[in-house]
């Protein structure tokens, strides 16, 4: 505004106007730039010079009669500040919860049984004790299938459940070392279909 007044300074109105536009931007951009990290800090500071700098910009107008109408009313200059300055806030803590976020390891959520007991991270097998499989020399897989137990792996430990293994299961407080028991397929299929299609006389029977 000072600057308007000075006749001299007409032939250089765009760069007079750029320089004066640059140096506002700037030092609107201290609070932000100071407290980039900490983004109460940063939109308290920011508010406290803007609110400054309205009511500057109120006294103007005993000097400047049609200021408001020609701009802006002081309340609307404060309220363009405010969310100026809480876009940067709000900015600054999303990108500190992605920095934040990325150096922290993804935790796996534990899986609970129908029990109510937590299981992480959850491993499905079935075995067979050794003790029990050394009783019984020769046993099939489909035997061996038979007389097997449902479990969930748990470290170095076994934890055997009850119930259907794919579906609603029940701890049953049995547990064995990994050591001690024989991992087996998890199902025993009744019957297997297979298709070969790239195949016409296979397809064909």
């Amino acid at each position: 505004m000072a600057a308007n007044r000075i006749s001299a300074l007409e032939k250089y109105a765009l760069e007079r106007n750029a320089a004066c536009y640059t140096l506002f931007v700037l030092l609107m951009l201290v609070p932000v730039v100071r407290f980039l990290t900490r983004p109460l800090k940063m939109f308290g500071a920011a508010m406290v010079g803007w609110v400054m700098f309205v009511a500057a910009y109120d006294l103007t107008a005993f000097y400047f009669r049609n200021l408001f109408q020609v701009l802006r009313t002081p309340f609307q200059a404060l309220i363009e500040g405010a969310v100026v300055y809480g876009i940067f806030a709000v900015g600054s803590w999303v990108c500190r919860m992605l920095v934040q976020a990325g150096r922290q390891p993804i935790a796996t959520a534990p899986q609970s049984c129908a029990g109510g007991s937590s299981l992480q991270p959850m491993k499905l097998c079935r075995i067979q004790p050794l003790e029990f499989a050394s009783k019984h020399p020769g046993q099939t897989p489909a035997e061996a299938y038979q007389s097997s137990h449902a479990g969930v792996v748990e470290g170095s430990i076994v934890r055997e459940v009850s119930g259907e293994i794919w579906g609603e299961r029940q701890p049953t407080g049995r547990q064995w070392p990994v050591t001690a028991v024989r991992f087996i397929p998890p199902s025993w299929p009744s019957k297997i279909i297979c298709m070969a299609k790239n195949y016409m006389d296979h397809a064909a029977e």
